[in-house]
């Protein structure tokens, strides 16, 4: 590639992120669904082209499955702005597809089937992390906003639903990018639970998810830039990665004394003071979580590294470890300072 080529493609490159940053913030500052959907047709379509920067042979099929469901989840949203112009009220049907088409467009259960498949065409990490936290923002922003008012027992009955069948799905895979694509589905069902409460718990929890979720790709791509790590090159992981690795893990499935259990904490005391009658409903998912990540930390922590493996370079990778130390613990004065507040 001559060095004319590479500045195109670098400047593009930069525009079509740039593009991405300008219409989440116009969607985040927009009160009319008129501009919120206009804001998710320019997010859109700067996202498709950046799957081609990945260079993956299934490239067209991952951007034939963004466009679709994203597509429809527009037209449901178009539909329900029509709709409240001409009555000038916010009905329950107007409510219900605005509520649908951000579950669609987020990737949210039952409807995360077109996320699933995308993340699976992906070769590159740092497209992982845009499609499971910035892609996210828009719907995350307005499914815990007081634009849509739903039933909190249907809300309370979706996110279970999403969060027991994500990690349910999580615990059958065998590579990390797979096993992150569910777990990812799981946690905004987690999320979902949340925004029948306040709008500030449920983007707090988005928020640290989404910090503990980039520790832990950002530690996957140092360790492996240019490959998807599977069970078997897990494995072959020297001692400290492994512990920076499982780190995250606990974090994410929420074990006592990081981060993630004072978040799942702070579900179940929100879901309380809230619909107390389906509070059994959380343990489903929570098992499911605890069986998905205990299998993934399991087999890292009991197989023995392989001193011949490209995974094992050190340097940079190393300070992951303290890093996620860090994030994963020493957050957690922080996230209880703010579970006292909330509630």
């Amino acid at each position: 590639m001559t060095f004319n080529a590479l500045l195109k493609t670098t400047s593009l490159y930069f525009f079509l992120l740039c593009s991405l940053f300008v219409s989440t913030i116009i969607a985040l500052n927009a009160t009319d669904w008129f501009f919120i959907w206009a804001a998710l047709e320019i997010n859109m379509i700067s996202f498709i082209p950046l799957l081609f920067f990945g260079r993956s042979p299934q490239t067209w099929n991952g951007a034939t499955e963004y466009f679709f469901p994203q597509a429809a989840g527009s037209l449901l949203i178009l539909t329900a702005a029509v709709t409240l112009l001409s009555e000038h009220t916010h009905t329950q049907a107007s409510s219900v597809m605005i509520f649908i088409a951000l579950l669609v467009k987020g990737g949210f259960a039952p409807f995360h089937y077109w996320f699933v498949n995308v993340f699976s065409t992906l070769n590159s990490w740092a497209l992982c992390l845009l499609i499971s936290t910035w892609q996210k923002i828009i719907p995350v922003f307005f499914l815990s906003s007081s634009l849509i008012v739903m039933d909190p027992m249907l809300v309370m009955f979706t996110a279970t639903l999403g969060a027991s069948w994500g990690m349910l799905s999580a615990a059958n895979q065998t590579d990390f990018q797979m096993f992150i694509a569910y777990s990812s589905v799981g946690n905004l069902g987690w999320f979902l639970m949340l925004t029948p409460t306040t709008k500030f718990a449920a983007l707090s929890f988005f928020f640290m998810y989404t910090l503990m979720l980039t520790t832990l790709i950002s530690l996957l791509y140092s360790l492996s830039p240019n490959t998807t790590p599977n069970f078997s090159s897990a494995t072959q992981m020297n001692t400290p990665h492994k512990a920076a690795v499982t780190l995250c893990l606990l974090s994410l499935a929420g074990f006592p004394f990081t981060t993630g259990f004072l978040m799942k904490i702070w579900v179940i005391m929100s879901a309380i003071s809230q619909t107390s009658s389906m509070l059994w409903l959380i343990f489903i998912p929570l098992v499911f979580s605890t069986v998905a990540y205990a299998r993934f930390i399991f087999y890292l922590l009991f197989n023995s590294p392989s001193s011949t493996s490209p995974l094992t370079n050190t340097g940079l990778k190393i300070l992951w470890s303290p890093l996620m130390l860090l994030l994963s613990i020493h957050c957690a004065p922080a996230m209880m300072a703010l579970l006292q507040l909330s509630l």
